[in-house]
């Protein structure tokens, strides 16, 4: 059983190439136990070793729990797109969150 995913796609231009996009989910009953914070960390320093300077996400508003836990990686705040979904007829906004690879701490 897979419990967990993790994407990270790299920018297609040589203009944005430096740049990646990353998603990731953790199967319910798996979350809360550092998995998700293992894949990412593994995932910025092979960021890092490829040359990317810059990893980016996006996250639903209400996710807090995972807003949290991306601060504590070193995620920043980039922006917000505001009501860009709709769920259980509410508007949700879109959190776009950064890391600079450079930044990485690999102790």
């Amino acid at each position: 059983m897979v419990i967990g995913v993790l994407t990270l796609q790299r920018g297609l231009y040589k203009k944005n190439r430096h740049t990646a996009n990353l998603g990731i989910a953790i199967r319910s009953g798996y979350r809360h136990m550092k998995i998700g914070t293992r894949l990412i960390l593994e995932a910025l320093k092979w960021a890092k070793k490829e040359g990317i300077k810059k990893v980016n996400l996006e996250v639903f508003s209400t996710n807090v729990n995972a807003i949290k836990a991306y601060r504590k990686i070193g995620f920043e705040y980039e922006g917000v797109r505001k009501n860009q979904f709709i769920i259980d007829n509410k508007y949700v906004d879109d959190v776009l969150m950064t890391f600079f690879t450079d930044t990485l701490n690999e102790n």
